[in-house]
C-alpha cells in the first residue's frame, strides 16, 4: 500500500513539474506571437487600404469586351492536292497531308 502511494505522489510530482516547464516555456514564447499576430494584421490592413484604392481606380459600370476578327479563310477550294483528305473536328475543316509523296505520283 506504502509502495503504491509513493509511486502516485511520484508521478504527480513528475506530472506537476512537466506542466510547469511547459506552461513556463509558453510564456515566454507569447510575446512572439503577439507580435506576429501584430504583424499580420498591420499587413492585413494595409492590403485593405490598396484594394479599396484599387477599386476606386476601376471603371464603374459592367466591362467591355472587344472582339478579334478571325481571319477568312476560303472554304471554296475544290482543287486540293492529290492525296490530301479534308476532315472536320468542332466545325472547322482541316486537312489530312500524307507524308509520303511517293503514292501522290
Amino acid at each position: 500500500m506504502i509502495r503504491h502511494s509513493f509511486v502516485v505522489c511520484t508521478l504527480a510530482l513528475a506530472g506537476a513539474a512537466v506542466f510547469t516547464v511547459t506552461m513556463a516555456a509558453q510564456d515566454r514564447t507569447a510575446p512572439h506571437r503577439r507580435i506576429r499576430f501584430n504583424n499580420y494584421s498591420n499587413e492585413w490592413k494595409k492590403l485593405e487600404a490598396r484594394v479599396a484604392e484599387l477599386e476606386q481606380r476601376a471603371p464603374r459600370g459592367g466591362t467591355t469586351t472587344q472582339s478579334i476578327p478571325l481571319p477568312h479563310v476560303s472554304s471554296g477550294h475544290k482543287s486540293l492536292p492529290k492525296g490530301w483528305v479534308p476532315r472536320e473536328f468542332n466545325g472547322q475543316r482541316y486537312y489530312d497531308i500524307p507524308l509520303d509523296t511517293t503514292q501522290q505520283k
